[in-house]
Parts: structure tokens; sequence; C-alpha cells
């Protein structure tokens, strides 16, 4: 959303935009953040976060996304939301934590996300995964973390799940378009 912003030419090339699993309202997972978790986010294993200061995990704080939606909503192309909605024993182990204390705000959280995080405003809801945050948002490699296979539950059929969506949001612009296209008949 942030990129559709700052570059007009990406939005000129964007017919749509897809959350999938996003933190569309931040986490309160944010506000619960250590400064132990901040340091050992600078050592992930999937990407060089080597100089993170927590500003990535600041940006997640729900008052500071809602006050930057209430400045940029509605996007101008449309709009749609996958939610991840697991069953507690599709929650990966790593997540169980983080997926307890959501709880004891609502039950229906993703490990990362409340699910009414996860939705943007005036988008088109496109259903709700059985999966938590991970196995759908982070193709986590299991095999580069110690005990990775333990820690993480991520065999959920992603690939098929973003070929679902690409058909559904294909087939809605051509819709869209048709009927724009007989409104100025």
């Amino acid at each position: 959303m942030v990129a559709l912003e700052r570059y007009p030419d990406v939005l000129a090339n964007t017919a749509a935009f897809v959350s999938i699993a996003g933190a569309i309202g931040g986490s309160p997972i944010a506000e619960h953040t250590s400064a132990s978790t901040i340091a050992a986010i600078r050592y992930s294993p999937y990407g060089d976060c080597s100089s993170s200061r927590g500003d990535a995990l600041e940006s997640l704080r729900p008052a500071r996304r809602h006050a930057w939606m209430a400045d940029h909503l509605p996007l101008s192309i449309p709009a749609y939301s996958l939610v991840t909605t697991p069953e507690p024993e599709r929650v990966s182990r790593a997540l169980r934590s983080s997926y307890e204390l959501l709880g004891a705000l609502h039950p229906v959280n993703d490990g990362a996300l409340l699910y009414w995080d996860q939705l943007l405003p005036g988008s088109t809801l496109l259903g709700y995964a059985n999966a938590d945050h991970w196995a759908v948002a982070i193709p986590v490699e299991t095999d580069a973390i110690p005990l990775g296979d333990v820690l993480v539950t991520n065999g959920y059929p992603r690939t098929r799940l973003w070929l679902a969506i690409a058909d559904f949001v294909v087939t809605d612009l051509e819709q869209r378009a048709e009927a724009s296209k007989h409104d100025l008949e």
C-alpha cells in the first residue's frame, strides 16, 4: 500500500491490490515487543536484518497503522483480502505463544494478527484460510532453521491457494471491466 502511494509508476501499472494475511491494521503483538525480540530479529535467517532498530515492528503498532489508513484509504484500485484463521492444532509451535497472547483479545487469530487486522477496509473478502500466518504469508524453509520442522508447521498448499486467488481476481477484474463498458453504452 505504501509503494502504491509513494511510486505513481507502480500504481499506474497495477490492476489490483491483494492482501494475503496482511498486517493491514497492525498487530497488538507489536505493542508487546521486547528489546531482546528486536535484537533476535537482527539474526533472522530470512534476510539481512543486521541493521534492524525495530522500525518494522514499530510500523506494525495498531495506532500507527490506523492513522496511516485514515490518510491513505480508500485505494484507487480494486483491493482484495485473504484472512488466516487456523484451528489451534494448525498453529506452528513457534507461533503458539503469540497465538495465545492474541487469543486473550480474541480467539480468532493467526499467531501474528487478529482476523480483523487482516481486512483492508473496502476490499473484497476472498475468504478465510485454515492456516497460521507463516504457512500462508511466508514461505519458510524449515531446513535453514535449527529444529525448523519442530517449530514450524508449514505444509499449507500455498501455490494452489495463490493460483486460486489469481484466478478469482482476474475474473473479477474482467467482470468489472465488462460492467463498466456496459454502463458507458
